[in-house]
């Protein structure tokens, strides 16, 4: 083999190479996409089960106090503070969690996924369940512990 042709074998396996990094990096827009639509996902799907948990909760309390015929005293306005506060606190932390984890995954992408989401219009995906989820978790924003 002549040197040209040495040069035009290694100029084509650098292309290749090339070719599928770009590839790559493209399926990370639909990866990434995944990802957050994922992450919308789990954080609606645990906002309503800590939603049935905090009832539960709230429900055990009272047939407790109740039975111990405090259901009128202030330890029960205290045990419903008390619960609704933890609960409050839990979602504070899970939805920082979640709100972490999307940024991350945004801030993973670099100018070709950027350049990628322009040329073929595919932007951040939004929550399809942003109203469920902040209906169900609207008590615990307000308390905002």
């Amino acid at each position: 083999m002549t040197k040209q042709e040495w040069w035009n074998v290694l100029v084509g396996v650098f292309l290749a190479l090339n070719t599928l990094a770009l590839v790559s990096r493209v399926r990370n827009v639909d990866r990434n996409n995944a990802r957050v639509l994922d992450e919308y996902e789990d954080l609606a799907r645990w906002a309503r089960d800590e939603l049935q948990a905090e009832a539960e909760q709230l429900e055990t309390t009272r047939e407790l106090l109740a039975a111990r015929g405090m259901l009128d005293s202030g330890q029960t306005g205290f045990e419903d503070r008390r619960i609704r506060d933890e609960f409050a606190r839990r979602w504070r932390d899970r939805h920082s969690l979640s709100k972490r984890t999307i940024r991350d995954t945004k801030l993973s992408e670099g100018a070709v996924e950027w350049l990628w989401r322009k040329a073929r219009a595919r932007p951040w995906p939004e929550d399809p369940e942003a109203e469920a989820t902040e209906r169900v978790t609207r008590g615990w924003e307000e308390r905002a512990v």
